[in-house]
């Protein structure tokens, strides 16, 4: 189970960064298949697209900054996830 939550920047952002939230079962049955593999993928895909200075939105520029948590392989413990870090 993998859920992505991107935060999207307002006209006037509070913080000069976008977050991508990962919600990933590190413990579990799916660990070894969905949990390290996929956020060493995750941040080698920002560190080779982002550019050094950050990514360009809206003539803004932002810092991108993955937000990582595990769901323990448990869908209750996904949505606790998710709801962090929505909020």
């Amino acid at each position: 189970m993998l859920f992505l939550v991107a935060g999207c920047a307002p006209t006037e952002p509070v913080s000069q960064e976008i977050r991508v939230g990962l919600i990933l079962p590190f413990s579990g049955p799916l660990s070894s298949m969905a949990g390290e593999p996929v956020v060493e993928g995750s941040r080698l895909a920002v560190e080779q697209q982002v550019p050094a200075q950050g990514l360009e939105v809206g003539g803004r520029t932002y810092r991108v900054e993955l937000v990582i948590e595990d769901s323990l392989g448990s869908p209750e413990v996904a949505v606790e996830a998710a709801r962090r870090l929505i909020n």
